[in-house]
């Protein structure tokens, strides 16, 4: 049987439908006996000693058989060239496998950046960055003053002048003479330390939000039943629900992975964690799945102002809807005292100091020189051995609000990957023509005109990988 043979000298990837495009060598050859359409042994017309040696050829094609060979040995018979051939399905077969149209699980033309890629491993270090956010604290903070007013508790925010005003006046005789009434204090000093003005005064703290302020600005109040009036004007507040401060960061400004622009965004999710810190409330662990899932991510800070009882949400926002990923409670208020100290030992009389932790308010002190005589000196004398105290509030501090406020971002760097070798995730239905390069896929629903043999090796080379060249 003769027929003729091409014959090129050829490189190309196992498993690969690469066919040679040069111009070939043909020979004349022929088959003696059997034939093997596999793996044929062809023998050409071309004798040893000829110049023209066909050994520097390793890949053919048989155009009769419609195939393409690998060349796997050369010998001599009977004095001419003898060459052992092996099949190539895939450039044999390139056109059906180019037009099947199947599920791709790798490939190095394309790939799907949201698919986790677990053949590369990470590297041990971890990077961390921080983004800084707003924060929903003032700069300053804003006095809450509580008061008895009848029998009811209002509630007042303050300037310091104001507020230095507003003690002033309630540390006075004036005060202290309206609250006794009939009795005339300047008959009898020692009268007015019956008085405690701070009895009344039943909230004094700070607190780094802005509360709901009345629209008319006051220059008087009620303090157990007496109007004072004052210089300065304050304002009362108004509670209608929490004080709230709120702030989201979108999608685009968050943190990402230093790899993920060219490995993908998986990277994003499947390795990068993130924290969000917002002091007082400390750090809040954001679950990377949430954060990219939704449109943004943030927080909202609720807040009683009366009381400094606060909850902050560390939410998620997805079609315009709030998820809440995490709740913590806590408490704002920053208290500072107001204190009262009555002696009668020497003069001053009184000594009322009102002290903020935050300095601005400063000490008031009034005073009341009396002449204690008569058959009133055994008691004056008892009384001028000691001082009396009287405080409402305490000492607090503002130290945890300082620091910034940030959303922390840390991640591993992966080795490098080798897509054009191993591809990256696809998971997508696509006709192989259209994506060469290395691919990975199902062969379940192939189906060409070739022997079994051939199709179970295409198929099991598709599961593995193989190269549309």
């Amino acid at each position: 049987m003769a027929f003729n043979v091409n014959f090129w000298t050829f490189s190309k990837k196992e498993k690969s439908t690469a066919q040679p495009a040069g111009q070939a060598t043909v020979y004349n050859c022929v088959a003696n006996g059997d034939l093997d359409l596999l793996a044929p042994r062809v023998r050409l017309n071309v004798a040893l000693n000829t110049t023209n040696k066909p050994t520097v050829y390793n890949y053919a094609q048989i155009p009769a058989f419609g195939r393409y060979y690998h060349v796997t040995a050369w010998t001599v018979r009977d004095g001419l060239w003898e060459a052992q051939l092996e099949v190539d399905p895939w450039a044999s077969w390139k056109s059906g496998i180019g037009s099947y149209s199947t599920y791709v699980y790798r490939s190095s033309n394309t790939f799907n950046g949201d698919v986790i890629d677990s053949l590369y491993p990470a590297k041990a270090k971890k990077f961390t960055t921080t983004t800084a956010i707003t924060s929903p604290w003032l700069t300053g903070t804003v006095p809450v003053i509580g008061v008895v007013s009848g029998d009811d508790v209002r509630y007042y925010s303050m300037g310091s002048l104001a507020l230095q005003d507003f003690l002033g006046k309630l540390f006075s005789d004036d005060y202290a003479a309206a609250l006794l009434g009939v009795l005339n204090i300047s008959s009898y000093p020692e009268a007015k330390i019956a008085v405690n003005p701070l009895q009344y005064v039943v909230t004094t703290h700070r607190v780094p939000l802005s509360p709901q302020l009345g629209n008319t600005q006051l220059s008087s109040l009620q303090v157990g039943g007496v109007t004072i009036g004052t210089s300065h004007v304050f304002r009362e507040i108004i509670y209608e629900g929490q004080t709230s401060v709120r702030h989201t960061i979108a999608k685009a400004n968050y943190p990402v992975h230093p790899q993920a622009a060219s490995r993908g965004s998986w990277l994003n999710v499947a390795d990068m964690e993130y924290k969000l810190h917002i002091p007082p409330f400390g750090m809040v662990d954001i679950p990377s799945g949430i954060m990219w899932d939704a449109d943004s991510i943030g927080y909202e800070i609720r807040c009683d102002v009366r009381t400094g009882d606060a909850h902050m949400d560390v939410i998620a926002v997805s079609g315009g809807s709030d998820i809440i990923i995490s709740r913590i409670q806590g408490n704002l208020a920053i208290p500072f005292p107001l204190t009262h100290v009555y002696s009668l030992a020497s003069s001053p009389v009184y000594s009322y100091q009102s002290d903020s932790v935050l300095g601005n308010i400063g000490q008031l002190v009034e005073d009341v020189t009396t002449t204690l005589g008569g058959k009133n000196a055994i008691g004056n004398a008892v009384m001028k051995r000691a001082n009396r105290l009287s405080m409402s509030g305490t000492v607090g501090s503002s130290v945890s609000y300082e620091g910034p406020c940030y959303l922390e971002a840390s991640w591993h760097e992966f080795v490098d990957d080798d897509n054009s070798e191993n591809g990256r995730p696809l998971c997508e239905i696509k006709t192989i023509a259209n994506i060469p390069g290395y691919v990975q896929c199902c062969s379940d629903a192939l189906s060409i005109a070739c022997t079994t043999e051939e199709l179970n090796d295409i198929k099991a080379g598709m599961e593995s990988g193989f190269y549309y060249e």
